[in-house]
Order: C-alpha cells, then sequence, then structure tokens
C-alpha cells in the first residue's frame, strides 16, 4: 500500500525531513508499480524482488522474436497492458495529489484483487479506477459501497461487440455492421431486422448497445452474471452518470460493471429472439444464407451447454472507469 500525507501549502512545516520521507514513500511506489506490471504481464516473481530486478535465470527471460523483441503476439499484448496500467496508475496518483485534500490528511491507494485501484483520505473511500473488459458479462468491481452512499462515475474508451463483423469487413475492405462505440453506446439507427429482433435480449432493451451500466449487488444476495444477467435495480450510467446505493435492511453492497449487450437465457422469448423469422435472415443476410432451422440447431447446442454468454465473448475493448464518493451534505 501507498501512503502519502498531505500539507497544506501556507503551511512551514515542510522540513527537509518530510521532504525526504515523501521521497521515500514514492519510491516505494515505483517499486509496487514495478511489482504489479511484472504480476500483470506473467514473468517471474523474481523479476519484481527488490535490488537486481534482472536477477532471475537468464532461461526464463523474454528471448527477442519477430515482433520487435518480443515472441508472440500474446506476449506483446501482456507488455501493452502492464505498460497501460503504469500509465494508469501515474494518472491515478496526479489525480489524486491534486484533489483537494486538508492539512494533515492522510492519502492510501491500494489495489484488491479483482485489479481495482483504491484512493482512500484519512481511511475512508474517496475514488476508484476500474478497466471494465467489453467480454465480461458483469464484471465484479470489488468496490464497497454502503446504504446511502452516492457514486459519480466517469467513462472514457471504445468497445466493439462483434469482432467477428469487424474482421470480416475489414478483409473486405467495407464498413462493419457494428462498429466501435463509447459509453453512452449507440442505438444502431440503421440497424437490420435481427438487430431489432434481438434488441429485446439486451440487459437494458431501451439503452444502446454498448453503454456502460452499474449494478450494487446487497451482501447475501445472488451475484449477476451468466445465470443472473438482469438483475433488478440495474442503473445506467453511459459516459457520465450518478448511481445510488440503498438497501432497507442496511446491507453493504458491491459495484458491479457491464456495457449494455444482448445475453440469451433458456426461455421461449429468448429462443424466439434468437432464431427470429426466415424474412429477418433473408433481408439481413440474404437469401437463404441463413436458415431458422439452422439457427434451431444452433439453439439446441446453446441449451446443452448451457452457453449464455456467447455474444460477449466476441467482444473487445475496455472502458476507464473513474469512480468517486460523492461527499455527505455535513461533510
Amino acid at each position: 500500500m501507498l501512503i502519502l500525507r498531505a500539507f497544506h501549502p501556507a503551511a512551514e512545516e515542510r522540513s527537509n525531513k518530510g521532504i525526504n520521507r515523501t521521497r521515500l514513500e514514492l519510491g516505494s511506489h515505483r517499486e509496487l508499480v514495478w511489482i504489479h506490471s511484472c504480476a500483470r504481464a506473467g514473468y517471474p516473481r523474481r523479476w519484481a524482488d527488490g535490488g537486481n530486478i534482472m536477477s532471475s535465470d537468464a532461461s526464463e527471460a523474454p528471448k527477442p522474436g519477430v515482433l520487435g523483441g518480443f515472441q508472440s503476439w500474446a506476449h506483446l499484448l501482456r507488455f501493452c497492458t502492464a505498460a497501460t496500467f503504469i500509465v494508469v496508475l501515474c494518472a491515478l496518483v496526479v489525480w489524486a495529489i491534486v484533489a483537494r485534500i486538508g492539512p494533515g490528511q492522510k492519502l492510501s491507494i491500494s489495489f484488491n484483487k479483482e485489479g481495482s485501484t483504491l484512493i482512500f483520505v484519512d481511511e475512508e473511500p474517496s475514488k476508484a479506477l476500474v478497466l471494465v473488459s467489453a467480454g465480461t458479462l458483469w464484471q465484479d468491481t470489488g468496490i464497497k459501497v454502503r446504504p446511502g452512499q452516492k457514486l459519480n462515475i466517469g467513462a472514457t474508451g471504445l468497445v466493439n461487440l462483434a469482432i467477428h463483423r469487424l474482421v470480416e469487413a475489414a478483409d473486405r475492405d467495407k464498413k462493419p455492421r457494428h462498429g466501435w462505440v463509447g459509453p453512452d453506446g449507440d442505438q444502431q439507427k440503421n440497424e437490420k431486422p435481427v438487430d431489432r429482433i434481438r434488441k429485446r435480449l439486451r440487459i437494458e432493451p431501451r439503452e444502446g448497445v454498448g453503454c456502460l451500466l452499474a449494478y450494487v449487488r446487497a451482501e447475501g444476495e445472488p451475484n449477476p452474471g451468466k445465470e443472473n444477467p438482469k438483475p433488478a435495480g440495474v442503473q445506467v450510467v453511459r459516459r457520465n452518470g450518478k448511481i445510488t446505493y440503498e438497501d432497507n435492511r442496511g446491507r453493504e453492497g458491491t459495484l458491479f460493471l457491464v456495457v449494455n449487450e444482448a445475453v440469451v437465457q433458456d426461455t421461449p422469448e429468448a429462443e424466439a429472439a434468437y432464431v427470429t423469422t426466415p424474412e429477418a435472415l433473408d433481408e439481413t443476410y440474404g437469401k437463404n444464407v441463413l436458415t431458422v432451422r439452422q439457427l434451431q440447431e444452433r439453439w439446441g447446442q446453446l441449451v446443452k451447454e448451457n452457453y449464455w454468454e456467447l455474444w460477449f465473448n466476441d467482444n473487445v475493448g475496455q472502458f476507464l472507469v473513474q469512480i468517486s464518493y460523492e461527499a455527505k451534505p455535513d461533510s
């Protein structure tokens, strides 16, 4: 955990000892960033040990490859993930330091097991930062919310909810039917007949596809997911939004986030929307390119495999989500 103590700008107690202590704690922060980056990239723990960071055996180090020194696309992706994390964390530290902090207040930054970055002021939650994957059906942030608390949530980034269509269009130099969208979502005004029918399967049918949604699960209640994709109490966030958590039993809640996407369940309504109609299929894909019978066979396989998150598994991209706890009126 990184701990910084804020000093009032007008305070005269900024001694050399205090400056040195702050520098020492920032040095600990750099070590923490290195350790977390190594862990995310999948490198050996010994690389992250203090002192000589390259003290591991040479046989364990990445060997030069064909991708600018990377052995494979997977290694390159891991490196980019680690680099992105470092940049985001540095931005978060700056954001936290310039925030309004009173004299003598203690600022602490920590990371939970779900991957969220948490900022506390005098041990009270103040801000958080989360990378939300478009491919996760309800991502558990691990962020705790007490009844009555309000969260201001902002999001940036782009996601694509049909990567196979994107690849097909790129291969033919055509504009994709499903492009990249931001946290506000896309209402798809030029949607095809199949899209119009399957719109009812979205977590929030009235919101655009890709829109950022939030849900606070009260302690003791089931987690949202493929068995519980549309829990009661889903709140719309979009690019900037505010959510409030209330629970008449006074239970603490956990924040979950998701992009608005279609999800199927083992119900007649979902089956009808998945299979659609011959007319809709012909108008969308072409005459007899895809038939109702083929989709009925696919539906049977989905039921057999309990594969309800299928449309989340072809999603790519992430939203960078910033969360601020709203101060109480009397604070």
